[in-house]
């Protein structure tokens, strides 16, 4: 990330985290703006922040709060109560982003964000001049039906509003009802629930697909409730660094690009 994001780019890192005290990482060094949340484990908690507890009511009860028997969940709330998978964290982190953005007024001090993951290993050169600044832009594949939800790139006139994806359901709920009484969510998983969304508010027109630079990877260390991981065997460099790639088509999606030059062609996943 160093390298071929930042330094390629001359960028800021803002660096928004879980709460950790030993702050091992080299990130807490590089960052220029820091902000740290509570860890719950019930995400239910952190939910209550945006707007009280009203949700519960309105939205909970219209969720599939425990897999049917095709073990299909809710999963945009993934991490609430018995709810798999970490789709509500992830909201609630670019709820923390906009709160950052906002304490630290970066609407007024940058002109482009990149809201990305910390586990994101770039194999080659993100050069941000080759993605005309009106559009929004996400990688290539790995949509799950939906849109890929791990790195986005926009500008300030509008990165809040592709950020505010939870809070916008919650404290516009009515504007959701009728989708939530037909059951319309019961089978949403994060990346649908961002389309959905983002269609919602007129951004889909204004979205264009980027070639992958970066592949999500995780260390032996790690904790995940996604993917494990699909072993060392795919990339000696990878391996080298004690690393595990996480998703496999991730991984190819950016080495056809860095290495190869061309693009990689695969269905939905």
């Amino acid at each position: 990330m160093y390298k071929n994001l930042l330094d390629a780019n001359d960028a800021d890192l803002a660096l928004v985290i879980g709460e950790n005290p030993k702050k091992a990482s080299s990130m807490y060094q590089r960052a220029k703006y820091i902000h740290e949340f509570k860890e719950y484990d019930d995400w239910a908690e952190a939910l209550d922040q945006i707007n009280g507890t009203s949700w519960r009511k309105t939205i909970y009860p219209y969720v599939n709060v425990t897999p049917n028997p095709k073990k299909y969940w809710s999963f945009f709330l993934g991490g609430v109560g018995q709810i798999g998978g970490s789709g509500a964290i992830h909201f609630m982190a670019r709820y923390y982003v906009e709160q950052l953005i906002n304490k630290e007024h970066l609407l007024e001090k940058y002109d482009r964000f990149i809201v990305t993951r910390s586990d994101h290993y770039y194999m080659c050169k993100h050069d941000l001049s080759l993605y005309d600044n009106k559009y929004i832009w996400i990688p290539k594949h790995e949509d799950y039906f939906g849109i890929c939800d791990r790195h986005v790139m926009a500008n300030s006139t509008i990165i809040m509003k592709v950020l505010d994806v939870l809070p916008h359901l919650i404290n516009n709920v009515e504007q959701y009802n009728p989708e939530l009484r037909r059951g319309y969510f019961k089978y949403m998983d994060p990346e649908s629930f961002l389309k959905y969304y983002w269609q919602k508010q007129g951004i889909l027109p204004w979205i264009r697909r980027a070639n992958r630079c970066q592949f999500t990877v995780k260390s032996n260390e790690d904790k995940t409730r996604g993917s494990t991981g699909v072993g060392h065997s795919i990339d000696e460099n990878i391996q080298s660094l004690g690393l595990t790639i996480k998703y496999t088509p991730e991984f190819y999606a950016t080495e056809c690009h860095c290495k190869k030059g061309w693009a990689y062609s695969s269905a939905n996943w």
